[in-house]
């Protein structure tokens, strides 16, 4: 019986099952180190996710967070609430909509994600060396097939 197509090793030796283990170890281990430093800031994971959303984004209402940090709407108010509780976000109401809300971060939230930046700095020196370049690239690049693909499921 032959082997299936994926399964056939590219021209560098790897399989399509080599490259969906090393995935499954890379969410492995991504998920273990959120959760320690989550545990760290006595946060959650989706806490950290949104802190870091934050972080890149500036400044969105509410929807636009649970939007960029994969969440139901009915999931976004108890998050804002417990990231406005801890000290790490806060929220006014949006200028243009009052019924809608702005989240913010804070000085707090992030000093969290610098700590992230900090936990992450000596991985990335260790798989990419100074090529922060070539790092976004790779996973830029899967991140956007996944999107990508995802859509046509």
């Amino acid at each position: 019986m032959a082997p299936a197509p994926d399964a056939v090793p590219d021209a560098g030796g790897a399989s399509m099952d080599d490259a969906l283990d090393a995935l499954q170890q890379l969410q492995r281990h991504v998920a273990t180190a959120t959760a320690l430093l989550a545990a760290r800031h006595g946060a959650s994971p989706v806490h950290l996710r949104a802190l870091l959303v934050l972080a890149a984004h500036g400044p969105v209402t509410a929807t636009r967070l649970g939007t960029l940090v994969g969440l139901s709407s009915g999931a976004v108010t108890p998050l804002v609430d417990k990231l406005e509780h801890s000290g790490h976000a806060a929220r006014v109401p949006a200028a243009r909509d009052r019924r809608s809300v702005v989240v913010s971060p804070t000085d707090a939230g992030l000093r969290v994600v610098a700590d992230l930046r900090s936990a992450y700095a000596p991985v990335f020196r260790r798989a990419f060396g100074h090529d922060l370049d070539a790092a976004a690239h790779v996973l830029s690049s899967l991140a956007g097939a996944l999107e990508d693909e995802v859509a046509t499921w």
